[in-house]
């Protein structure tokens, strides 16, 4: 019997999405020449139309060899990023599911397509990339005609034309209350990390999939907690321009921040007591504990960053600061340890057997099929009647299904 092969296309940025109003998957020749067809008519200059045409030809070759052999085309989100990679790995495993392909042969116009590589090789083999390229000009005319073309796309407008437009606003603002470039120049900083380490990403998911229930505590925990937190940083703002007056910028900021600390101390308390309370109300056991793991290393963080503004403004020795620092360290580990004991007791005391497994983002990933509580691992058996083993350490959550990390 000869082996399934998936002709693969991605496109990641949601163009067919956005322009004909078409998600994935998008599985079998029909509905992939309908896709491209409607892409083109749109926008003929779109790239992923002519991508898709490749993988038709590809997928007819094969069929003509008698291959057995599938095409789709996944989208992602305009926003790409991680949003985009798991909504293109959910995609993916519907199609899995419903064409159990050994191994795949991925069509891209190259870009940031080809940076799912990673997602389709942890679920099959790679046999071949073929990247579309469009035959055209390369004069400065239509390079240029091309860079205009995509900064009308959102993502590439909100970067090279949003943020400069965000930047030039937030100076005006800042010189007009007499702040100068500074806090300007500390929010870009603090947004460019946050970008560089793929917090943003992290955060927008988070945000986009975030609910108010008004059967929760914590909704309200959220609601009060808000206006705590602009108001801390509003004082922290009014700490330093008060002590710049006085002592040097270095000193400012250490009383600014010693003020944010300790504001931020009541809304991560009402947070943390909120979701607190919810968990526990659920019996939701590993959650319950996972938050109390996040509110002490959150108590941690919060106390490392007083010690070391109080170390700034004179307030403290560097030999307290040092002794701050190994407290932290070990109080860390020993809740570390802790929390990964009570971990592995709960996770054995559940029959986790027959139970069906999903990842984080929700798809399904198999049924447990043995459990071995001694080497503390459960094995489970894939769509694709393969075996997989997983650690106790990557179970999230046991609610009547076993959620992994």
């Amino acid at each position: 019997m000869p082996k399934k092969i998936l002709v693969l296309c991605v496109d990641r940025d949601a163009d067919l999405k956005e322009k004909v109003g078409i998600s994935g998957p998008i599985i079998g020749k029909s509905m992939n020449l309908n896709a491209a067809n409607k892409l083109l008519l749109k926008d003929p200059e779109e790239v992923d139309g002519n991508t898709i045409f490749e993988a038709i030809r590809i997928y007819d070759l094969m069929r003509s060899k008698g291959e057995d052999v599938e095409i789709a085309t996944l989208t992602g989100d305009p926003g790409r990023g991680y949003i985009a990679d798991r909504e293109i790995s959910s995609q993916l495993d519907k199609v899995l599911l419903q064409f159990p392909a050994e191994s795949c042969i991925f069509v891209s116009d190259g870009g940031d397509d080809e940076q799912i590589l990673p997602i389709i090789n942890s679920r099959m083999k790679l046999d071949a990339v073929k990247q579309v390229s469009m035959k055209q000009s390369k004069e400065l005319e239509r390079t240029y005609l091309l860079i205009l073309d995509k900064l009308k796309e959102p993502y590439f407008a909100r970067i090279f034309i949003g943020i400069p437009a965000l930047i030039l606003l937030g100076l005006v603002i800042s010189y007009s209350l007499g702040f100068e470039w500074r806090p300007v120049a500390a929010l870009l900083g603090v947004y460019l990390l946050a970008k560089g380490f793929g917090i943003e990403d992290r955060l927008l998911y988070t945000l986009s999939h975030f609910k108010f229930s008004s059967e929760e505590v914590s909704t309200i925990a959220y609601v009060i907690a808000f206006p705590l937190f602009v108001l801390a940083v509003w004082m922290s703002i009014d700490q330093y321009i008060k002590t710049s007056q006085t002592y040097d910028a270095l000193e400012s900021v250490g009383y600014a921040l010693r003020t944010l600390v300790i504001s931020f101390v009541p809304p991560m308390f009402l947070i943390y007591v909120g979701r607190l309370y919810d968990n526990i109300r659920a019996s939701k056991n590993l959650a319950t504990l996972r938050m109390l793991f996040y509110s002490v290393l959150t108590a941690i963080i919060l106390y490392i960053i007083w010690a070391f503004a109080s170390w700034v403004t004179s307030d403290m020795f560097f030999g307290e600061l040092v002794n701050v620092f190994i407290f932290s360290i070990v109080l860390g580990a020993l809740s570390m340890e802790v929390v990964h004991y009570l971990k592995m007791d709960m996770v054995r005391g559940v029959d986790l057997l027959g139970k069906e497994v999903y990842s984080s983002s929700g798809n399904y990933l198999g049924k447990v099929v043995s459990v071995d509580d001694d080497e503390k691992v459960f094995v489970y058996v894939n769509p694709w009647k393969k075996r997989e083993s997983c650690d106790y350490n990557r179970v999230r959550d046991i609610n009547g299904k076993v959620s992994l990390v």
